[in-house]
């Protein structure tokens, strides 16, 4: 029962925010028409972006340019693959947009482009924002993956589920962290 009421919960979340971005998509598909011809823009622009073009077919290869992120702590962004411009700005309260446009799993490797807010410990404030770039972290077997909200706590998923709900929930403006320990991430965790 647990189950269904978190898994209704999160349907109805991803609902009301493609209902509610389905507009501003829409805006900024006519405009990115408009002004360049097409609604797509590169992941990136260097050889990273090319490599990957060619290998189309081996899903499991990492992508060119990949750095490896080792260091315990919490590593965290909001998924919204819409902001990928907002990268490098400043929020009305002055601090950094911390922004994941996408991410995968490869093999056994959570990899995310953009940029996350890093933290020595949870309760603590970030103490620094990575550049825009292309991330991977370590997982394992003992990884915990979750989706948190709701009033009934976090719902362990398996790898495959949490996978798709990041391709899913990639531009839902949720919040996505990752606890690496021991050169592996502990937890990755999507929360509202």
């Amino acid at each position: 029962m647990k189950r269904k009421t978190l898994g209704l919960i999160l349907v109805f979340a991803l609902s009301l925010s493609l209902v509610a971005c389905e507009s501003k998509k829409e805006n900024a598909d006519a405009t990115a028409n408009a002004e360049t011809g097409s609604i797509f823009e590169p992941i990136d622009d260097s050889t990273a972006a090319q490599e990957n073009d060619t290998n189309k077919g081996t899903s499991s290869s990492l992508p060119e340019g990949v750095e490896f992120n080792t260091a315990d702590g919490f590593y965290a962004g909001t998924l919204q693959s819409s902001g990928k411009d907002k990268i490098g700005a400043a929020n009305e309260y002055g601090s950094l947009y911390t922004i994941i446009y996408q991410a995968q799993i490869i093999d056994n490797n959570l990899v995310i482009y953009g940029n996350f807010g890093y933290r020595n410990f949870q309760d603590q404030d970030i103490v620094s924002v990575s550049d825009n770039g292309i991330y991977a972290f370590t997982i394992t077997d003992d990884t915990t993956f979750q989706m948190v909200g709701g009033e009934e706590g976090p719902e362990i998923v398996s790898k495959e589920d949490f996978n798709n709900y990041l391709s899913q929930l990639i531009d839902s403006q949720l919040y996505f962290e990752i606890e690496i320990a021991d050169n592996h991430a502990i937890t990755v965790s999507i929360s509202s």
